[in-house]
């Protein structure tokens, strides 16, 4: 008798596991870090300190304030001085240097300009102090009137009507504020045989005596100086009137 039971369908063997070749890949800890899978994550953007940004305007107030330009000194220095107090710089000692330069050159400008004006306010009687033989100026004289050194000045000898011939000293014992005083000096000092020599007596002889001394309050100061000069009514000194 034959077998016909049918045969039994065959069932696939299982292939056994292939063997693990490799270790588990691990994550990268980096990337985990800078961008997380699966996220939307955006690394932040890197801060850079903008502290020195604004340096330049205390650098250009101490700059300024060394040369001598104060005002620009001076508002550089104020700018810098603010920006330092915000964060926005760092050299705050530069911003006070400058303002503090700026100030100086303006406490010395002033200074200079109050001086200046001294001087020329004053100027002219220094000048007369300070006179030489053959300086020549515009004579303000009428007649016999005294003379008021502090309204003169050195001027041009082709066209001045006055010059100076002889400098001295004196050293009698009248004061300034004797009434003797002027015809004393101009006796002792101004036509005295040593400042005579130097005139030509036919051109001088219808000319003025003028002579200059320290007021009785420089009278103590000032080595008792004597400028002696000639002048004529009208047009400028003859150039041979005197012999230098």
């Amino acid at each position: 008798m034959s077998d016909t039971t049918p045969n039994e369908p065959v069932q696939p063997v299982p292939e056994a596991p292939a063997p693990w070749s490799q270790e588990p890949s691990s994550p990268d800890v980096l990337a985990d870090v800078n961008r997380p899978v699966g996220s939307s994550y955006d690394p932040m953007p890197l801060q850079v300190s903008t502290a020195k940004d604004n340096n330049w305007m205390g650098i250009v107030a101490l700059i300024t304030g060394i040369i001598g330009l104060s005002v620009v000194a001076i508002v550089f220095g104020i700018l810098g001085l603010s920006a330092a107090k915000k964060g926005k710089a760092t050299n705050r000692g530069m911003s006070i240097a400058g303002i503090i330069l700026g100030a100086i050159w303006i406490v010395i400008s002033a200074v200079a300009i109050g001086a200046f004006f001294f001087l020329v306010a004053n100027g002219t009687s220094e000048s007369m102090a300070n006179a030489k033989v053959g300086d020549c100026y515009v004579s303000t004289t009428a007649n016999d009137d005294s003379v008021d050194g502090a309204g003169l000045a050195f001027g041009n000898c082709e066209t001045d009507n006055a010059e100076v011939f002889y400098v001295g000293t004196y050293d009698g014992s009248v004061l300034p504020s004797d009434d003797s005083f002027m015809d004393t000096v101009a006796a002792e000092v101004c036509v005295s045989d040593v400042a005579l020599a130097s005139l030509d007596e036919e051109i001088v002889a219808n000319y003025k005596l003028e002579l200059f001394v320290p007021n009785a309050d420089a009278w103590d100061t000032d080595p008792h100086t004597v400028v002696c000069a000639v002048s004529t009514d009208g047009g400028p000194v003859d150039p041979d009137a005197i012999t230098e």
